[in-house]
């Protein structure tokens, strides 16, 4: 296989991340491994590279044009600003009882995974210049760190995520309704979460976010026993948020559950494009490149 040809999940063994002892490990593990393998896989479209000029339109003040780039090209380029090419991005983390979940298929809990997954997205938007937040929210209620490019707040969010525990009590639906009465302008807000509440709880938030110019992209964290249903024999399944007990005979619920958990990851992919946002499915088995491709995608948009 030429080198251009591995695939980028060779880059990411997700039984070593498992086996790293701290937080900030973990992120430049995911981080590096995914950038090898964006640079030596099939994977394209990621502008990784900071842009400084773009071609002059009518109405860019004509103090803005590098007349040297003139005189070399005989073509008009204006400058780009810092603030005109760097995001602003939220990492909005969902630690509630049901993201402590793990089968004999994944390395991690969908908490692990997404706690490792935030710091790595903290630690890529630093390294491309952008301004990176956190929201953590919980027992103790909504808490946001503001978005920075400095590396000290990164560090900081880092021991905010490592401070927070999963099994909490809280609503996605109202830290998103709280985040949007703070949220920057013009902010990409990446949601890592389960998504076990109604679709429809998050559609007023969502709203208020895109009123102030912010784009949600959906990053799905799924075990997958949750995506197959694969249980062979009757089991009793605990409810994590509600700690009941449901007896369940697989053969006689498979297709029923399949059908209506489709109809859920449907009604969230539709809730995130109408407001211009993006839906992803991170299974906790395989490498979360879908999520940080999403970021340098949106990036190169933007640039």
């Amino acid at each position: 296989m030429s080198p251009a040809a591995v695939p980028i999940t060779e880059f990411l063994d997700m039984d070593l991340l498992s086996r790293l002892p701290n937080l900030e490990l973990q992120a430049r593990f995911l981080v590096e491994g995914f950038m090898t393998g964006l640079h030596r896989s099939p994977l394209r479209g990621f502008n990784v590279e900071f842009k400084e000029y773009r071609n002059y339109e009518p109405g860019d003040e004509p103090r803005t044009i590098d007349w040297k780039a003139f005189a070399r090209t005989d073509r008009l380029h204006v400058k780009v600003r810092e603030e005109d090419t760097n995001l602003t991005a939220y990492i909005v983390i969902d630690a509630t009882a049901s993201m402590d979940f793990k089968s004999e298929h994944a390395s991690l809990t969908k908490w692990i995974y997404a706690r490792s997954l935030a710091a790595a997205m903290l630690l890529l938007l630093n390294r491309q210049r952008d301004a990176a937040g956190l929201v953590v929210y919980g027992d103790g209620g909504f808490d946001v760190i503001g978005p920075s490019r400095k590396l000290s707040e990164i560090s900081r969010m880092f021991g905010a995520i490592d401070r927070s525990a999963d099994g909490v009590s809280g609503s996605l639906s109202q830290t998103l309704e709280d985040l949007a009465a703070v949220a920057k302008r013009r902010s990409i807000v990446f949601i890592l979460s389960d998504f076990y509440e109604d679709p429809e709880a998050y559609d007023a938030p969502l709203r208020r976010l895109h009123f102030g110019g912010c784009e949600p992209v959906f990053i799905h964290m799924l075990d997958p026993l949750e995506l197959d249903f694969d249980f062979r024999d009757p089991v009793r399944l605990l409810d994590l948020e509600t700690r009941n007990l449901l007896p369940v005979t697989p053969d006689l619920m498979r297709s029923r559950y399949l059908k209506q958990f489709e109809a859920h990851r449907q009604a969230l992919a539709r809730l995130a494009r109408t407001y211009n946002g993006k839906y992803e499915v991170i299974r906790t088995d395989q490498p979360p490149y879908q999520a940080m491709g999403a970021y340098l995608a949106r990036r190169s948009e933007a640039l």
